[in-house]
């Protein structure tokens, strides 16, 4: 057990000390939450350590984390959408149940099939958007293009709705994909 701790803490110890000022990007002092995937922070200034000079070859001149306008972390509504994705469905499934018992026109229009086509398109146009943003952010981090960090934002908010979809997809169709092999 020594010998593997030994040899765990030798092998880290380079790493450590060559995460300091060799940005892939030529980034110098990026702020939160950093520009790239490479992002490390291990003296807590809130600058990635791979755009900034070692703790004791810091000079005066290089700014500090007191004097960089830091970005804040993004805040998701995780729940609220969620939530509102799952409420968008239970109307869908009170809309089918009510074309079945009135008389209402628009509502009569309203069958089980169109209901799953429309969630179907919802899903693919939710999985469309996850994945543009996706792919925007993807160039951004191999420097290719310059992207605002707000699509991390909207990334992240249409894989919720696109998860929360897929799900429902999933479960709505659990019997059909079983009784297919029953045959």
């Amino acid at each position: 057990m020594k010998i593997l701790l030994t040899s765990l803490l030798l092998f880290t110890i380079p790493l450590i000390v060559n995460a300091w000022n060799d940005c892939p990007y030529g980034y110098v002092n990026s702020p939160y939450p950093g520009h790239c995937a490479r992002y490390v922070d291990s003296d807590n200034d809130q600058i990635c350590d791979h755009s900034q000079s070692p703790l004791g070859e810091r000079t005066q001149e290089q700014p500090s984390s007191s004097k960089l306008e830091v970005n804040q972390p993004l805040n998701y509504y995780f729940w609220q959408i969620v939530i509102l994705t799952l409420l968008f469905y239970a109307f869908t499934q009170y809309l089918i149940l009510l074309s079945k018992e009135t008389k209402i026109k628009w509502i009569n229009g309203v069958t089980k099939q169109r209901v799953r086509r429309f969630l179907n398109y919802l899903l693919l146009i939710s999985f469309l958007l996850s994945m543009i943003t996706g792919l925007f952010r993807l160039f951004h981090i191999f420097g290719w293009i310059e992207v605002h960090p707000k699509w991390l934002y909207w990334h992240v908010e249409f894989s919720i709705i696109f998860t929360v979809l897929a799900l429902v997809h999933i479960l709505e169709r659990w019997r059909d994909f079983f009784n297919r092999f029953k045959k």
